[in-house]
């Protein structure tokens, strides 16, 4: 029999009998599943853990109406998935729902940065819908309807792919997403390319439907400037999606890039870039950027403004416009002060208008 600390012990007691009873089974099945990314450890029991005190675990639900604990139990008992495939979705599922700053990053090499976003947006604010679509995407279904009823199908030779680059779940998630937001081209993660057309990335009205998509809300794309972005940032508590100008890259492959926008300063603007760890060496070279970990970078305003290209802006949203204030009147010019007249009258005039020397300077007669 399980012997539970203290302060698990206090959270089980919020849970009804049948919670209480699905998450000691799920925890017992998965307790010694663990994974690395780097020097990173992600345990399975961590994870649970870490979800079950923060209240995610049954408070949050999909666009379905099952918890985050409902899907994780089903995701773990699915046996349409082989048993060592699911053990490994089991695991990466955990690490990317319960720690996603420092587990889910774009695949490497691969322009997926988009669906990275997205799909790591999902994963801090809608864990459980995040579990569904990787559940249903890796059974034998190969398809998850979303949260707008439209289909989006698992893309080829992602699940089985034994790449040591990204996990199971980033590849699939990714590759899919972006087949799903441009289906007439088809879309190779093992090439990072699509059977047609020579542009690899996704354009604003292709982003969009795959955010509509997974949110079940309606988006629009907007050219918007500083002060429209930081009513953005506002309005979607830190995670706004834009797209910035990257580099200036002679092929054109990849050349923009999306990031997820968390706080503006006076001076920097702060973001979340999708390829996470991998960058947290680097100082940003050729953009001027500054590199922190897992992702989190800043630049000055300046240069973010000049890359600006465009943002995810909700349908139902609208900017304020920003009123400039008006211009202080000008200081009046004095006229200059006349000179002294000379002679008996200027002694006259320094008698009345000169201020007297300090007392330390008088010179007495």
């Amino acid at each position: 029999m399980q012997v539970w600390p203290v302060h698990i012990q206090r959270q089980l007691r919020k849970l009804s009998p049948s919670q209480a009873e699905a998450f000691g089974q799920l925890y017992s099945s998965t307790r010694r599943l663990e994974k690395w990314r780097g020097a990173d450890r992600f345990a399975a029991s961590d994870a649970l853990e870490r979800l079950l005190i923060d209240g995610r675990l049954t408070r949050n639900v999909d666009s379905q109406g099952d918890t985050l604990l409902d899907n994780l139990v089903d995701l773990q008992r699915n046996e349409s998935i082989g048993k060592t495939y699911r053990r490994d979705l089991v695991g990466w599922t955990l690490a990317h729902v319960a720690f996603p700053k420092k587990s889910f990053d774009q695949v490497p090499e691969k322009g997926t940065c988009a669906p990275t976003v997205l799909f790591y947006d999902m994963a801090l604010e809608a864990p459980a819908e995040f579990v569904r679509v990787v559940d249903d995407l890796a059974s034998d279904k190969r398809e998850v309807m979303l949260a707008n009823g439209e289909v989006m199908k698992r893309a080829a030779g992602t699940l089985q792919n034994g790449s040591r680059e990204g996990s199971p779940v980033e590849r699939m998630l990714q590759a899919s997403l972006m087949g799903f937001a441009r289906p007439e081209d088809g879309y190779s993660l093992a090439d990072d390319a699509f059977r047609q057309g020579e542009n690899t990335g996704l354009l604003p009205e292709q982003v969009i439907r795959a955010v509509s998509a997974l949110t079940g809300r309606e988006a629009r794309a907007e050219v918007i400037g500083l002060d429209a972005l930081r009513q953005l940032v506002k309005a979607t508590n830190g995670r706004a999606p834009v797209v910035i100008r990257w580099d200036d890259d002679p092929d054109g492959k990849h050349n923009y890039h999306m990031v997820m926008v968390t706080a503006l300063s006076d001076q920097h603007v702060y973001y979340r870039n999708p390829w996470g760890r991998r960058m947290q060496d680097e100082q940003g070279q050729p953009i001027g950027r500054q590199v922190f970990k897992n992702g989190f970078e800043r630049m000055e305003l300046d240069r973010f403004e000049k890359r600006l290209e465009w943002a995810v802006v909700p349908a139902d949203f609208e900017f304020v416009p920003q009123i400039e204030p008006e211009p202080r009147p000008a200081e009046p010019v004095l006229p200059a002060r006349p000179e002294p007249p000379k002679g008996f009258f200027g002694r006259l005039w320094d008698s009345l208008f000169k201020p007297p020397a300090p007392p330390g300077d008088r010179v007495e007669p």
